[in-house]
């Protein structure tokens, strides 16, 4: 059963400007409970436009974004209730971080949640001990930390949410690819969870993605303006 779904999903860029740009044309790909699927593409093939729109950040010209089934456009003031459950990991996930401690940092989506001091507390420690931070590191500002360990704060503020879904993008990227090998299967612990992953990276994503659609890139990349990588898909 899937967790998330896209069905027929279309999306342009500037439209009806000189530099309209097809991003997704009639795309359909679903996320199974439990299991970490893994899209792969090239630049170009539409991996980011369809991370925006699993969470509400993008809107879909036409076709349905579904969570349990139900479209998450169907209650357009309800669409920020949606991102507690879908939670959304960046390509550089250190340009996420703002606050003055680490701990403040990973414990703003639970504030906003409207969650009691001490469930924030249970949260933040929890999803600090997924990614590997100590009490140490979350006494310290972000900005005083390595890159990795920027970049597993940030996913530490994705997780304390403990958001039904999980969306990483591009794993490749994440803390020295310490969270993406080692400790990615962490992330999705409960049946009704899923996490999704997009790259280019198709060596490094086969080894660990319990499902993958490889043929992402040439199946998106027909129905895009052929340009740079989307030309050379075309052509095989």
């Amino acid at each position: 059963m899937n967790k998330a779904e896209l069905k027929n999903v279309t999306f342009r860029y500037m439209p009806g400007t000189v530099y309209e740009t097809l991003a997704l044309n009639d795309v359909s790909v679903g996320f199974e409970d439990g299991k970490i699927t893994g899209l792969i593409g090239h630049t170009g093939s539409g991996k980011s436009t369809l991370v925006g729109m699993l969470n509400g950040l993008i809107r879909p010209m036409s076709g349905e974004v579904l969570l349990d089934g139900e479209n998450i456009w169907e209650k357009p003031k309800n669409i920020g209730s949606v991102r507690f459950r879908v939670g959304l990991v960046m390509q550089y996930p250190e340009y996420q971080l703002f606050e003055d401690t680490v701990e403040k940092d990973i414990s703003f989506g639970p504030k906003n949640m409207g969650l009691s001091p001490d469930e924030i507390s249970r949260r933040v420690k929890e999803a600090a001990d997924i990614v590997g931070l100590s009490g140490k590191e979350l006494a310290k500002s972000p900005f005083d930390l390595s890159g990795g360990q920027k970049r597993r704060a940030a996913i530490a503020g994705v997780l304390s949410m403990r958001p039904e879904v999980l969306v990483l993008r591009d794993h490749y990227h994440l803390s020295g690819m310490y969270v993406a090998q080692f400790s990615l299967p962490k992330l999705v612990p409960e049946e009704n969870n899923a996490a999704y992953t997009g790259t280019h990276d198709n060596d490094t994503a086969r080894g660990w993605y319990e499902k993958q659609d490889a043929n992402f890139r040439r199946r998106v990349a027909r129905k895009l303006r052929p340009y740079g990588e989307a030309r050379e898909a075309m052509s095989r």
